[in-house]
């Protein structure tokens, strides 16, 4: 009996056993099902994550501060867009004419999202349309561009010449003055379009209210006739304007410069003189005469500076004017730039130099060789004067190293200079100590440079009315070879 409870005893310990290790068994089952289970699910979710969805491309929208009615050609417009999935990086617009779709290639990028725009109206009215998209960071376009269509005017502008400045006569490099205006403002006029006769096809764009034209331009003689015509920011033109003119067609290499006003005493006297001496130096007249007083003052410094290349050497006499050449006083930076290429100038007159002269001082070294001028006392008004005054019967006595003679004064020449030369001067003609009171050496009225680039000739007294010798003609004629003139 005790040995059966015994072996009954034995054998309950293996059941008890046996169910704990069932119980751990079907716990493991349970738990390698739930970690399986969450594997699938996690499996799952990895293959969903992998399905991107597709960009959604960005939305534009435009807008106008105002009304929509007729507007004027500068309008100001602003844009924005939005893009749910992403940001948007710029925008692409365009316009387009009279309800025209817009055109693959005419898009044009920008980052800003308003913009001020000046709209071509050509004929004073027009139909713009705006268009604009927005481009995401992935490169996406809006499909559909916002639009917007602007009904636009124009005023035209117009244009006229400033009258007295319109020339008569000119050499082949002439100025042109005008004025611009426009009912939308004068401000409004862009530019100006200028072109000659025959030369439609090639005209000159010029962004102000003046040009000057040079042979480059004027290919041809005689009579011309130019024309300009006003444009405005929206490309609205004008009528055209013009004026005839006629164009001297320049002759050998020598420019005769006539700067004696009709004004002056035997200026026709002067005239003559100086063709005489130049027939006498080029027999078959070949050189170019440029009347002042007959045929129009230059205009401008760049015409001077267009002129002066077309020859080799310049004669430019005044005789007894007693003002200063404009001519003279605004083109001393064409001279200058005519010398330093290696021309050759004349110059002659009373007033070329000091008292109401024509070239600066600092020229008249450079280039004339003339360091300063001497003066004098006249009055409380004039302390110091640079004008002096020949008499009738002094002797110039000449630089006979340089083969001149000596010349006679007829009448009373007022208004001469008396010149301290420079060092790289010869001198020409002067007067003995004890001409003038209180003189104790030579007063030297006139200077010669050459040996550098340039060679020039300066004569500050009215070398025609010195011919009481009879040698006045033969004077300017051996100065004039100096300069290679005939040569």
């Amino acid at each position: 009996m005790k040995q059966k409870d015994r072996i009954n005893g034995s054998l309950s310990i293996p059941k008890a056993l046996a169910s704990r290790r069932a119980g751990r068994a079907a716990a493991l089952a349970a738990l390698s099902l739930l970690v399986a289970l969450s594997f699938v699910a996690l499996a799952g979710c990895s293959k969903d994550l992998g399905k991107l969805h597709p960009n959604v491309s960005p939305e534009t929208g435009v807008f106008v501060e105002g009304p929509l009615d007729t507007v004027r050609y500068a309008v100001k417009l602003y844009w924005w867009g939005q893009d749910s999935d992403g940001e948007v990086i710029g925008f692409y617009y365009q316009w387009t004419l009279d309800g025209a779709d817009p055109v693959e290639s005419g898009w044009t990028f920008t980052v800003a999202k308003s913009q001020d725009f000046i709209l071509p109206v050509p004929n004073g009215y027009a139909l713009q349309t705006f268009w604009v998209k927005a481009v995401d960071d992935k490169s996406a376009e809006d499909p559909s561009p916002a639009t917007q269509s602007f009904p636009v005017s124009n005023s035209m502008p117009s244009v006229a010449f400033e009258d007295d400045a319109l020339p008569d006569t000119t050499l082949p490099a002439v100025s042109f003055y005008w004025r611009g205006t426009d009912p939308d403002g004068d401000a409004s006029v862009a530019y100006y379009v200028l072109w000659l006769d025959g030369q439609e096809g090639a005209p000159v764009i010029v962004a102000g209210a003046d040009t000057t034209i040079g042979p480059d331009y004027i290919t041809s003689y005689g009579d011309r006739t130019v024309y300009v015509r006003a444009v405005d920011d929206a490309q609205g033109s004008s009528e055209a304007i013009s004026h005839t003119w006629h164009v001297i067609q320049p002759v050998g290499d020598v420019l005769l410069v006539d700067d004696v006003p009709p004004s002056v005493a035997g200026a026709p006297t002067t005239d003559a003189f100086y063709r005489a001496v130049l027939d006498s130096l080029l027999p078959t007249h070949a050189y170019t005469v440029f009347d002042v007083a007959n045929q129009g003052s230059f205009r401008s410094p760049r015409e001077i500076s267009l002129i002066l290349p077309l020859f080799k050497q310049v004669v430019w006499y005044g005789d007894t004017r007693s003002t200063s050449s404009a001519g003279l006083s605004m083109g001393q930076g064409g001279i200058a730039e005519f010398l330093d290429n290696g021309g050759s100038m004349f110059v002659e007159g009373i007033a070329v130099l000091g008292d109401d002269g024509s070239f600066t001082s600092e020229f008249a070294t450079q280039y004339l060789g003339v360091d300063s001028l001497r003066t004098q006392y006249v009055s409380p008004a004039e302390p110091k004067s640079t004008d002096f005054a020949l008499l009738n019967g002094w002797v110039l006595q000449s630089n006979e190293s340089l083969g001149l003679d000596s010349l006679k004064v007829q009448g009373i020449l007022a208004g001469c200079e008396i010149a301290h030369p420079s060092p790289q001067a010869e001198t020409l003609y002067y007067l003995l100590p004890g001409t003038f009171p209180g003189q104790t050496e030579d007063y030297y009225l006139g200077t010669l440079v050459r040996g550098g680039a340039f060679k020039t000739v300066c004569v500050t007294f009215p070398i025609r009315r010195c011919n009481g010798f009879a040698t006045a003609k033969q004077e300017v004629a051996k100065l004039l070879t100096t300069l290679g003139v005939g040569q």
